[in-house]
């Protein structure tokens, strides 16, 4: 039996953070800064009417860079929710509306790209998605935005552990998802290609992500290469089931 869940007690579900990520987007301020209201009033005068909307807090007021950089943030979140949600057209709306902003760092370009690909990919707009996979949209991994790249550097910021460090990893999984979408196109042979260049790119001591070692058997699978495909499932499957 299911129980019922009351949406007056928070849960920490993908639609709770939706709601929230949109309350926060609906909080920002504006872009142009709203004149002071009168502590006083004057005769003669009509004093001006609240807000429509509950404006956040009393708090320390943001700088514009820290606003833009939070405008990007929560623009790359919901994106991602999106996806996770199923709901892909609300996703590639999240993505590009995070592309076009005027201040936006390399992260967060790199991030609206994929999430955009990936949307997409999912909605089968093939061609599309590889477009937002072209190397060339990505130039840098930024946390900064490029006229404060000076104030601070990665050194001093880096990213987390989770996340690529170097354009060498960036043009990695790049290439990653491209071979995806040569998968779903049906052209196997490309795919296993670039595959084969990720493969070769990675260090002597790296360990092979477990995604890409399932779409490369997938891929030996249909190519009838059965042989091969049983040499990675011993070399590297049982290792994964070992330190699991």
């Amino acid at each position: 039996v299911v129980e019922p869940v009351s949406y007056a007690v928070p849960m920490p579900t993908l639609e709770f953070a939706m709601l929230c990520l949109r309350n926060a987007y609906n909080l920002l301020p504006s872009d142009t800064a709203a004149s002071p209201v009168p502590l006083l009033l004057i005769p003669g005068v009509t004093p001006p009417a609240p807000p429509l909307t509950p404006g956040p807090a009393p708090s320390s007021s943001l700088s514009q860079s820290s606003v833009a950089s939070l405008k990007n943030s929560i623009l790359a979140a919901s994106a991602y929710v999106a996806v996770s949600l199923g709901d892909y057209v609300l996703a590639l709306e999240h993505a590009q509306n995070l592309l076009s902003q005027p201040k936006i760092s390399g992260v967060h370009i790199l991030l609206g790209h994929l999430y955009a690909a990936e949307a997409l990919l999912l909605m089968d707009k093939i061609t599309e998605a590889l477009e937002h996979l072209n190397p060339e949209n990505i130039k840098d991994i930024s946390l900064e935005f490029p006229e404060d790249s000076e104030e601070e550097t990665m050194k001093n910021n880096p990213p987390t552990n989770w996340f690529p460090r170097n354009m060498e990893s960036i043009q990695s999984v790049l290439q990653y998802n491209i071979a995806v979408c040569k998968t779903v196109r049906g052209q196997l042979d490309q795919a296993s290609t670039l595959l084969k260049k990720v493969w070769q790119g990675q260090g002597p001591n790296c360990r092979v992500p477990a995604h890409i070692i399932m779409l490369v058997l997938y891929i030996e699978l249909q190519l009838g290469h059965a042989d091969v495909a049983r040499t990675l499932v011993k070399q590297y499957c049982f290792q994964y089931k070992i330190n699991s």
